[in-house]
């Protein structure tokens, strides 16, 4: 009797497309989003939010060097894959200031986290502006900002303040400087004046300067001004000079000459003020030289 050989069926299916037409791939293809989804609701809800803030700021104030210290609040993770700030704070020494940032946002270059020098991207807003650029290990950097509203003292224990609004401002290069690099520095602000001036006897507490242009090119840490141009104010002309940047901001050291005319705008008592401090050549025209550190200027 020969043995019973039982026949091969093919199963039911056969890897071929159900009744839904779904095979195995597409069932996989469909399970992979609900995959992904947990994963990213896992992370989430476990994300270390608080020792990674804790730990960013401390690689930022040991950065600082002393001269500044930075608080974050409010870190968490955002999609696709990068970190927001609700806010942030850095209180500097010199000058005297704070700068409060919204909703800054972080997200690594995903293709040079392969490689020996990584950089991120980034946004906030800041100032009543934004800006954004990027960065990276060997300490290339790209700025730009827009629309800043901009309050600095100018001297040291003075009511002197300038103010205005950066419209725009980029820099291009590496940061800090180094020996070699090469670095370039624009910056374009308007509605620019000189408050405090009451406290020298002026009738006038302000001086209106309009809008302000400079352009610098740097190599490592000698920048040289190419252009400085003031219009539109009570003072215009033109300057230029250098600017020797220092490990600490505050202690670089400039070497500025301006070329001004007044208006007829300006205010009589302080055209006379101004013209004792610089007496103004037989055709009116000023020449200003600054120099020193830009925490403590002089006007010689």
């Amino acid at each position: 009797m020969k043995p019973h050989i039982p026949s091969w069926r093919r199963p039911a299916g056969g890897g071929q497309p159900n009744g839904n037409g779904r095979g195995p791939w597409g069932m996989l293809f469909l399970a992979l989003p609900v995959l992904l989804g947990g994963w990213l609701a896992g992370l989430l809800i476990w994300f270390p939010a608080s020792a990674l803030e804790t730990r960013l700021e401390q690689v930022a104030n040991t950065q600082l060097h002393g001269q500044g210290h930075l608080d974050l609040e409010g870190l968490s993770p955002r999609l696709p894959l990068a970190l927001g700030v609700r806010a942030g704070t850095l209180s500097l020494v010199q000058p005297n200031m704070t700068i409060t940032a919204q909703d800054i946002g972080a997200a690594p270059f995903w293709h040079s986290l392969l490689g020996g020098n990584p950089g991120l991207r980034f946004s906030a807003r800041l100032l009543g502006g934004e800006a954004q650029g990027s960065a990276r290990r060997d300490g290339e950097l790209v700025l730009n900002l827009r629309d800043l509203h901009l309050v600095f003292p100018l001297l040291e224990n003075s009511q002197l303040a300038v103010e205005g609004t950066l419209t725009r401002g980029s820099f291009a290069g590496r940061w800090p400087p180094r020996d070699g690099s090469d670095n370039r520095l624009l910056l374009s602000l308007t509605g620019v004046r000189l408050t405090g001036l009451s406290a020298f006897g002026s009738n006038s507490d302000h001086l209106e300067l309009g809008t302000l242009e400079l352009v610098g090119v740097g190599q490592g840490k000698a920048f040289k001004i190419e252009r400085l141009e003031a219009r539109d104010g009570h003072l215009v002309g033109t300057g230029g000079g250098s600017l020797l940047l220092a490990d600490q901001l505050p202690a670089s050291r400039m070497n500025l000459t301006l070329n001004l005319k007044t208006t007829g705008e300006m205010d009589g008592q302080l055209r006379e003020l101004l013209s004792v401090l610089v007496p103004p050549a037989p055709d009116g025209s000023l020449t200003l030289r600054l120099s020193g550190t830009l925490a403590r200027p002089r006007l010689n």
